[in-house]
């Protein structure tokens, strides 16, 4: 590659990554804002100290259901759709946690959670993205 060539594919690199990298840190912070307050809420909005640990099974339901058919969407549209498509899932998935707090319903809690969980999904297939289109710099 000529030089041109070689300055374009690096800046693009690094575009992607800064991008893929702020993705991991956003979705991190929700997913951890779950995990934290999980708890708390589903005692709260279930009545029951039992129901404690229901947030995050959910949330990690959410993960374990969706990575497979994230990644077939990623191999038949690219991986920038998938990627987008489970934040986006992610997105809602906060909006659904807030509404049950405001309207008191449990079960919105535990999908909003489920929904939550995409973001874990994105952020190991992300993971993938930058080490699969990373060149060297060097």
């Amino acid at each position: 590659m000529n030089n041109a060539a070689t300055s374009t594919a690096r800046a693009a690199q690094r575009r992607i990554v800064w991008t893929l990298s702020s993705a991991q840190v956003f979705s991190g912070l929700g997913t951890g804002s779950t995990l934290a307050l999980g708890s708390i809420l589903a005692v709260d909005l279930s009545g029951s100290e039992a129901w404690a640990g229901s947030v995050n099974t959910a949330l990690t339901l959410g993960t374990a259901a969706t990575a497979i058919p994230l990644s077939q969407l990623a191999l038949a549209r690219g991986r920038r759709i998938a990627l987008a498509a489970g934040l986006a899932a992610a997105i809602a998935g906060t909006a659904a946690m807030v509404a049950a707090v405001i309207t008191g319903l449990f079960p919105v809690l535990l999908a909003g959670a489920f929904l939550v969980g995409l973001a874990s999904a994105v952020n190991l297939q992300a993971r993938f993205a930058v080490t699969d289109l990373a060149e060297p710099l060097g």
